[in-house]
């Protein structure tokens, strides 16, 4: 059968796709949204963190660069500017307690992506901010159970981290098996009540990284004397890496007032312990 063409214009009818933004599409929103010049990233962005360590997601964020203590990311710099970036929850300036020295800058080694919904980057300051946001400032954005439409959700994540070469041991909850280290995570979200206007959120998180390390091999040559030259070499276990680890949780209650007000209650807590 012939089919002939035509160089007339096809066009579709409108259509309208309805649904509710979460996750990645709801933080480009508010990225689009924003007044000034900032970066809203999901905590979902860049796949599976395994440790769960924020800086390891800001570090891929456009004019941020990461501090690395050994293998963890403890601080990050905006724009090039050292120690002027302020780290807020929620909106609320946290406590930095630095684990040496008297300096005020907060090290993301004592926080969990467990508890966090989306990051807010602040590269250009506006007149709200405090005083230690000359660089920008960085305000972690705790989950809700209104974050997302499928009304409850329970996840969880079983695994283990290790690394090659030699082992320390540093305790049976640390290391259930020697030179291995649990990583475990546990979610529960659910929308309650008869309006379904109550929110509850519930996120725990626990990461070990055991210590390992290769042999080196350290070398000296014998050069004061005339004749041959000798080396002599020595190998030894090294250690670059202390165990590391990381315990999260947190608890949000969201009660719905109307479509443009929400009551929250949360709490957290984070411990990190670098043996």
């Amino acid at each position: 059968r012939d089919v002939e063409l035509t160089s007339e214009i096809y066009k579709l009818d409108k259509f309208t796709v309805a649904g509710v933004r979460e996750g990645t599409a709801k933080a480009e929103t508010l990225q689009r949204q924003a007044a000034n010049v900032k970066n809203v990233v999901s905590s979902d962005t860049f796949g599976n963190v395994a440790d769960g360590n924020v800086g390891d997601l800001l570090q891929r964020i456009v004019g941020m660069t990461a501090d690395y203590n050994g293998p963890e990311v403890r601080q990050v710099t905006v724009r090039g500017v050292t120690g002027m970036t302020s780290v807020t929850m929620d909106g609320q300036q946290v406590a930095s307690a630095q684990s040496a020295g008297a300096g005020r800058a907060f090290e993301f080694e004592q926080a969990s992506l467990g508890n966090i919904e989306t990051i807010e980057v602040t590269k250009a300051a506006t007149p709200d901010m405090d005083g230690a946001s000359v660089g920008g400032s960085v305000n972690l954005v705790t989950k809700s159970a209104f974050d997302r439409a499928a009304g409850r959700t329970i996840g969880y994540t079983v695994g283990f981290a290790t690394l090659p070469g030699y082992y320390g041991y540093a305790g049976r909850w640390k290391q259930p098996v020697k030179g291995f280290g649990p990583s475990l995570a546990f979610s529960y979200s659910d929308v309650l009540g008869e309006k379904r206007n109550i929110g509850i959120t519930l996120n725990s998180t626990l990461h070990s990284q055991p210590q390992g390390g290769l042999s080196s091999t350290l070398g000296l040559e014998r050069r004061n004397q005339p004749g041959n030259v000798y080396t002599w070499q020595v190998q030894r276990p090294s250690n670059p890496g202390a165990t590391r680890s990381r315990i999260a949780t947190g608890l949000k209650v969201d009660y719905r007032w109307s479509e443009r007000t929400t009551i929250s209650v949360s709490t957290s807590y984070n411990f990190f312990h670098e043996n």
